[in-house]
Formats: C-alpha cells, structure tokens, sequence
C-alpha cells in the first residue's frame, strides 16, 4: 500500500480476473483500488482454451482491447456420456449463464463501463436481472453469441447460423414488464451489439426505449428484427427521444423488404441524426430496389446522406464457416488449421485463461 497509485494500477491491469475480485474483498481501500482498475470487462465463458482464443481474434476485430479473460467451464460431454447433444448443450449453457452471473454479481464489476460477454447462448433470467439492476454505470454492451469457428461435439452443424428460440430473460434487460421495469438500471448504454440472439421486435424496441442516449446499435442474426421493428425504428429515429448515429441490421433473415412500402421506413432514417446505416447479409432485402432509392435523384428519401451498405445482389445462400466470420486474421488462421492456430497462439498476451475461477453454483448444473 506504500506504492504509488499509478504504480498499483498498473500491477492491478495485470492481475486475472479472480485474483482481481478476491484482492477486492480484503477492504474498502482495494476495492475501490480494483472497481477503478476494473473500468473494461472483456470476458469469455467457454469450455476450451482454444475456443476463448479464437474469441478473442474475432472481438478484437473490432475493438482495440487489451484485455480479455477466459474462464474455462467443465467439459460436460466427457462426464454425460449417456446423454443426448441437446441435454449437453443444455447444462452446458446453464454452466456457463451461472458462472457469468456470479462475476457480475460481485460489486468490483459494478463499475464497469464496457462489458463484452461471449458464451454459447443467454438464457438465464437470474443473469439478466443482475445485469440489469447492477450494471448502472454501464456505456458500451457486445453480447456475442455467435462463435462459428467452434466445433463443439454437442452444437449442430446449424446452431450459429440460427437464432434461438425466444426466451423471456431478456425482459429483465429491457426492462419489460412493471417489476423489470422497477429494477431496471441499465439505462445508459452509447454502445449496443448483439450477435445471434432471440430477442422479440416487443423485447428490442422496449430495450431501445430505455436506452435513450444509444448512439450505436449492432444487431447481427437477432430473431426480433422484422418488418415490425423497423417501422418503428423509422418513427423513433425521426423523434426527439432517439440520439442513435449507427445502425447495422446484419444478417437478419426475419426482415423481409420486398415491396416499395417496405422501405418506407427509411424516410425516418434519412431525417433523423443517422448517419450509418448497414443491411448487410440481409437477403430478404430487395437489392435492387434498395439501389434505386438511393441513386434517385428525384426521391423523397435522401439516403444519400446516408453512409448505406446495402445487402449483396442476387438469391439468398448459406455461408460457410469462413464465411460467416467478421473481416479480420481469424479466416486466414482458420485455413491452417485448429493443430497450427493453437501453435500460434500460444504466445498471446492479450489473453488470460482463468481455470482457478471457479463459484459453488457452477457445479450444480441441472
């Protein structure tokens, strides 16, 4: 305690995740030393080490991160011999939604102003109303759920390619519902991205709503992104409650924009604070109408204002793999093989594998 205070938080920034949170539990004074150094929470639940790595490659297309924890759950399949994929699939996620819920629990993460979580699926409604009641001071929320580099023994050769049923978890998150709403404090989110989620267009525009200074919003594979949800995203976007400058509706097969009428929802686009707006790999969108009304000179829509990538030309088709991964060194490394990118990465110091973390409510997982 005698060494200076840049000094500590420098040693802190470097401590892994359960050493940071038990440092936190000794007295008032770390605490507050350890919620201070914990400002960026970048966390993957995941049963390989590998797996988190390559997580990892993928976040870090898109954020500059110097930090990013594994920790690593139990492999399930090996003590569940005689069970179905599906019942491994399951306890496997319900593992992992506890131990997520356990780390955010504790009070060093309530301060936390930027979380990425990546795991196989969300689907617990205890985490969701601790995310939601404890995450106040929260700006900046990636929920990845969407991980196609991964070949797990119990996941489908479909599973990231669709989104997951509906689960009423995420009313906690979006504060749907009188009690949700009561204990809702996760209000103040700049920064929204979630990947392969199945969220409702009623759960969605609700989680909007109480996020009233979002400016960005990433939605990638999510179930509740349908024509319903853009027509009202074009009237709120038009009003003084929305602040939103960049929206990417991505690979979201609900949202079908065939018809002339489809598109009017872009006239609140074109007249709000947006000024990015991404269709990509939406192949229920009609490309060259969309074109169209961009290059028309004589439209009312004045999408040229607009920074739009609209969705590629020609009849929807599956991607692979490869395909389906964001731009970045992660398809390159693919191609060499799982065997050559453990070699690879074996160096890593972005990474921290965390395999002391471990929480009594993780090992009961029925």
């Amino acid at each position: 305690m005698s060494l200076p205070i840049e000094l500590v938080a420098t040693i802190l920034s470097q401590l892994p995740l359960h050493a940071l949170l038990s440092f936190s539990a000794t007295n008032r004074t770390n605490h507050a030393l350890a919620q201070t150094a914990l400002q960026e929470l970048n966390v993957a639940v995941l049963p390989r080490d590998l797996y988190g790595r390559l997580a990892l490659m993928d976040h870090d297309a898109d954020s500059a991160s110097l930090d990013f924890s594994v920790i690593k759950t139990a492999m399930l399949e090996k003590s569940l011999k005689a069970s179905s994929s599906s019942e491994i699939l399951r306890r496997q996620v319900s593992l992992q939604n506890k131990i997520a819920t356990d780390v955010l629990r504790n009070e060093c993460t309530h301060s936390v102003r930027t979380l990425s979580l990546h795991m196989y699926d969300f689907g617990s409604v205890e985490l969701a109303s601790v995310m939601a009641s404890n995450l106040s001071k929260l700006r900046e929320l990636t929920l990845r759920f969407c991980h196609p580099y991964i070949h797990d023994k119990c996941i489908s050769y479909n599973y990231w390619r669709q989104a997951p049923d509906g689960s009423p978890c995420w009313n906690a998150l979006a504060g749907l519902g009188g009690e949700n709403q009561q204990n809702l404090r996760l209000r103040n989110l700049h920064s929204l991205r979630i990947e392969r989620a199945g969220l409702t267009s009623t759960q969605l525009r609700k989680f909007v709503e109480s996020n009233p200074r979002l400016k960005k919003l990433h939605l990638d594979n999510v179930a509740g992104v349908d024509q319903e949800f853009v027509q009202w995203l074009g009237t709120y976007c038009e009003s003084d409650k929305s602040r939103l400058e960049q929206i990417t509706l991505q690979n979201c097969t609900q949202l079908k924009m065939q018809r002339l009428e489809d598109f009017a929802w872009l006239a609140g686009i074109a007249e709000s604070s947006v000024r990015y707006l991404s269709l990509a790999k939406c192949r229920n969108v009609r490309h060259e109408m969309l074109v169209n009304l961009i290059d028309d000179e004589d439209e009312e829509l004045e999408l040229k204002t607009l920074e739009t990538i609209i969705p590629p030309k020609g009849p929807a088709r599956h991607y692979g793999v490869a395909e389906e991964v964001g731009q970045g060194p992660l398809p390159e490394m693919m191609a060499a093989g799982v065997g050559e990118v453990a070699k690879q990465f074996g160096d890593m110091e972005k990474i921290v594998v965390d395999p002391e973390f471990e929480f009594p409510a993780a090992i009961d997982v029925v």
